[in-house]
């Protein structure tokens, strides 16, 4: 038996491939988070945005099989490696019936930014990913994202399979996406969001193996980060309901 699921042609003109016997000893694995809920708590700086002086990422899970993530909410946690994200190693890994929530971005741009997204007194990246894949075998089942700019994505050259199941984001500033380059077998079903599937970098851009099935665009609003939040929860139960 070969555990060894491949998307992508392995062809002898471009030098084929081999396999090898592993021995699998060095990952964790039936490990779970459950029922949590972590806030990285802020203050406003002299312009009245995020100082960025706080945790920025919650959870990496890396070298691990076999493990999950269910009923965690985070919020604040900002960073361009996901507030949630599944490293390069890992496998076999279910997320459920999480969401990442964050503040509005009126709280993340002007004077004090660069390019709007780093910050120029801390040089901080606001990269506002939301849960990010980087391994194999891993299902993201309903979850929400709020006031991300990538909620639910994909890394480069990641080989799959990775699946993000009935999931929703509201008021998203760019795309949920496999990132940058040449990632293959992905899935999004049923995911409520603004999608983007190509291969982008750093070629013309390609579209790139994910298929999307009943896909929806949801529309950017304007209430405030506490409306937001409200909703948010009610979206969690009601996400919990329907799985």
């Amino acid at each position: 038996t070969i555990d060894g699921s491949i998307f992508n042609a392995i062809e002898k003109i471009w030098g084929g491939g081999e396999i090898y016997k592993c021995i699998d000893d060095d990952r964790i694995s039936n490990v779970g988070i459950e029922n949590l809920r972590a806030i990285s708590f802020w203050q406003k700086s002299k312009e009245g945005i995020d100082d960025t002086n706080h945790s920025d990422q919650f959870l990496l899970i890396y070298g691990a099989t076999d493990s999950w993530v269910k009923n965690v909410t985070v919020e604040h946690f900002f960073s361009m490696n996901g507030a949630i994200k599944v490293a390069k190693g890992s496998k076999h890994i279910t997320i459920e019936n999480s969401s990442t929530l964050i503040a509005d971005n009126s709280f993340y741009s002007g004077d004090a930014y660069m390019n709007s997204i780093t910050n120029k007194n801390t040089n901080v990246y606001v990269g506002r990913y939301g849960f990010l894949l980087e391994g194999q075998s891993t299902l993201v089942a309903g979850c929400y994202a709020l006031n991300s700019r990538h909620s639910f994505v994909v890394g480069a050259r990641v080989s799959g399979p990775n699946v993000f199941l009935y999931c929703r984001a509201d008021s998203s500033l760019s795309w949920s996406e496999p990132h940058h380059r040449w990632s293959v077998g992905g899935l999004y079903d049923n995911v409520r969001d603004n999608i983007s599937i190509m291969n982008n970098f750093p070629t013309k851009p390609k579209i790139s193996r994910f298929p999307i099935t009943k896909d929806k665009k949801t529309k950017n609003t304007q209430k405030s980060y506490e409306q937001l939040r409200e909703e948010a929860q009610i979206n969690e139960e009601r996400l919990r309901k329907e799985l």
